[in-house]
């Protein structure tokens, strides 16, 4: 299946971004909503979660990389891991 951008002109790729992005802001007082009565949440603005990959998967996905990284031993208890704030802090939000 070709990528629906590769069909477009830039100035609608443009705009179905603008929208989408637009769509993530007003829906994100429902999602703290929901989130709050879900229990305690330290999870960024939907938006934000939706630059680190599909929103559904965030923390999913700062699981899975942990756990990897747990297996792997590149980590120990003890550790300094020096966070520099990029992102969606996914990661930072898992440890």
């Amino acid at each position: 299946m070709a990528s629906l951008t590769s069909h477009l002109p830039a100035p609608a790729i443009e705009a179905l971004r603008s929208t989408r992005d637009a769509s993530l802001w007003a829906l994100s007082p429902l999602d703290a909503g929901l989130r709050r009565i879900q229990g305690p949440s330290t999870m960024p603005p939907l938006p934000l979660r939706r630059h680190a990959g599909r929103a559904s998967i965030f923390e999913a996905a700062a699981r899975h990389m942990s756990d990897a990284i747990d297996r792997l031993g590149l980590l120990t208890p003890d550790a300094s891991v020096l966070y520099p704030r990029c992102g969606a802090a996914a990661m930072a939000l898992q440890w």
